[in-house]
């Protein structure tokens, strides 16, 4: 019995080191991030696909740089950035070409009042016709999220976008990720060197 015991908290413990490599690679995606181009009428442009579960952006600007003005859809997708998008200049305008993939999604930023649906793709079809928005971006340094706001499946929650205007504000998420981490793993060793020196 003492000898299974042990075992279970070998085993507890090992797990300390995953913890910390997940806080990483949630700090990793909530990190660094692309800084987008302006078209030559001041304006940004985007093409945001969605699709269960995740939402991608492609900075058209970018894309037609490099292949002109109608690339493929292949090359389009070289250009994928995904999870966290700035610095865009403050007040700037910023047009969105949103598509599903499969189902109908949404594509929401509360700070701009933007709540669009995505059109599904007919049978036969990889995209759907997209669905166009322009806003302006706030006049200060924020850093925003874009989510589903039409229920999806299982997935729903984790489509997800940031986009960083200025300077971005100051994000509490990873810090808390990692006290929380810390936390934990306090307790765990706490309980493992109470149970340990017991059957000992």
């Amino acid at each position: 019995m003492k000898q299974s015991i042990k075992i279970i908290l070998i085993f507890e413990l090992l797990l300390i080191p995953f913890l910390i490599v997940t806080a990483d690679s949630v700090t990793a995606v909530e990190g660094g991030h692309y800084t987008p181009i302006k078209e030559t009428d001041n304006q940004y442009y985007f093409r945001i696909e969605t699709s269960q579960w995740e939402i991608k952006a492609f900075d058209l600007v970018r894309v037609r740089q490099e292949y002109g003005n109608d690339p493929s859809l292949n090359q389009i997708h070289e250009f994928e950035e995904k999870h966290r998008l700035g610095s865009f200049e403050r007040g700037s305008t910023i047009n969105f070409e949103v598509y599903s993939r499969d189902v109908q999604h949404g594509f929401s930023i509360n700070e701009v009042g933007l709540a669009v649906a995505t059109i599904r793709p007919k049978v036969g079809e990889v995209f759907g016709l997209p669905t166009l928005a322009q806003i302006q971006w706030p006049d200060e340094d924020v850093t925003i999220s874009a989510f589903c706001h039409i229920f999806c499946g299982l997935g729903h929650p984790d489509m997800k976008m940031k986009f960083v205007i200025g300077e971005g504000s100051e994000e509490y998420g990873p810090p808390l990720f990692y006290a929380i981490i810390a936390i934990n793993v306090a307790i765990l060793l706490f309980v493992a060197n109470k149970i340990w020196n017991k059957i000992d």
